[in-house]
Parts: structure tokens; sequence; C-alpha cells
């Protein structure tokens, strides 16, 4: 299998994962959601794990071991503002403070946040796999090429 077709899923997962994060169908960019001590910080991982999703896309082309950091750093950096949609009375437990309403409960099944926790997830397996079998490609190249009297002894 050619370089090219190998990253071309890698490439499509972190493409549809940057897709997923951008889509607010809530607008909490433009609400006071984003003005929160804790949940304005939860917006902004979000905006960098976007980035980043879209670096790793671009550098899956050219450094696809990179690529796959940068791409798990992404998952991890978009994964807060999902929790705190499905799991809203955990958040309220570790950063205790002043909440402008009660929580409804403490967890809530929202479609938004679960379709795109199932699509970071997958994004991240893909990075992980695409990592190990980089890896596991090297490997078996450098012991192709390596000679036992090569050692020096």
């Amino acid at each position: 299998m050619s370089t090219l077709k190998r990253n071309l899923v890698p490439f499509a997962a972190y493409l549809l994962c940057a897709f997923f994060v951008l889509k607010d169908p809530y607008r909490l960019a433009e609400s006071e959601f984003s003005s929160g001590r804790v949940t304005g910080r939860l917006l902004e991982l979000d905006a960098f794990g976007f980035f980043f999703f879209v670096g790793a896309a671009l550098l899956v082309l050219l450094l696809p071991r990179i690529a796959s950091v940068v791409a798990v750093s992404a998952c991890l950096l978009c994964l807060p503002l999902r929790l705190y949609f499905v799991a809203p009375g955990l958040y309220r437990q570790f950063f205790r403070g002043e909440w402008s309403g009660p929580a409804r409960a403490y967890f809530v099944a929202d479609k938004w946040a679960i379709q795109t926790m199932v699509g970071v997830a997958l994004a991240m397996s893909a990075a992980l796999y695409h990592r190990h079998f980089q890896r596991s490609k090297l490997d078996a190249s450098d012991r192709k090429n390596s000679s036992p009297n090569a050692s020096g002894l």
C-alpha cells in the first residue's frame, strides 16, 4: 500500500473531527457561556483543538508520526467541553464557584456532545494505530537492513 493511501484515512478522520469541533449548534461563542471562569476556558481549549486537528491533517501528509501526536493532543483538548455537556453535575463538584443556575442532572444524554466524542475517539484511535503502524514499519526495515556482523564485535 502506498504512503499516500495509508495517510488518507487519518487525513479524512482529522478533517472530519475538525468539522465536528467547529460545529456549534448552541452558539456557545456568542452567548454568556464564553465569558465564564470555567466555561470560557473550555471554549478556548476547544478552539485550540480545532487548530490542532487542522494542523494534524496537514502534517499527516509530510510527517505522519508527528501528526499522530498532534491529533492525540487535539483529541484531549476537545474532550473537556463535551464532557461538560454530558456530565454537568460532576463539573460543578470539581469546580466550585458561583454558577448561574442549578444543574439539571449529573449526566445528560446530549446528542451533539456524544456524537463529537465518538468522532474524536475514532480520530484518536486512527492516530494511535497510524503511529503504531509507522513505528512497526520502521522497526521492520531496521531489522532487514542490519546484519549480525555489523555489530562491531
